[in-house]
């Protein structure tokens, strides 16, 4: 793995917010998508967005932290924040652990290579325009919500 990789991934998780997790191709990668908090702004003014995948995944652990969190009102959600990381090599992967202060989960991944590249905030906005507003869910939707959305624009009820 490039040294490249292992410093943009530390400069991306010394403060971050996810706002998806990808295992839709769980066989090749697990995907964080992240915004980047402490590096410097875009072009558009906005934080770097990132897409973090952790390729050929030997194991991965998510030790919750959220229970017993109490927030204002019923449908709000914690926000997913790594605000620290650990990254150590092994004889047969990289070990990735992610921590968060309460109520954000900690997570180890062990994986055999890492590739990240940037995202652009519109491509998020076009799936869920709402998915930066504090207390929201991640930003992609359910399969549930993913299928009422398309049925609405078929012009049927959901």
């Amino acid at each position: 793995m490039a040294d490249e990789s292992i410093d943009l991934f530390k400069r991306i998780f010394h403060e971050t917010e996810v706002v998806d997790i990808d295992f839709s191709r769980w066989d090749k990668f697990i995907r964080i998508v992240a915004v980047a908090r402490v590096m410097p702004l875009g072009e558009d003014g906005w934080f770097q967005l990132y897409q973090v995948d952790f390729c050929d995944v030997e194991s991965f652990t998510w030790r919750s932290n959220h229970l017993g969190v109490e927030l204002d009102k019923p449908e709000q959600h914690c926000q997913l924040m790594f605000m620290d990381y650990l990254v150590k090599k092994t004889k047969t992967a990289y070990v990735f652990e992610l921590r968060g202060i309460r109520p954000s989960p900690d997570m180890v991944i062990h994986c055999k290579r890492l590739n990240i590249s940037s995202i652009s905030k519109s491509a998020i906005d076009a799936v869920n325009p709402r998915w930066d507003q504090p207390y929201h869910p991640l930003a992609r939707p359910s399969i549930e919500e993913l299928f009422a959305a398309r049925k609405v624009r078929k012009g049927k009820t959901p």
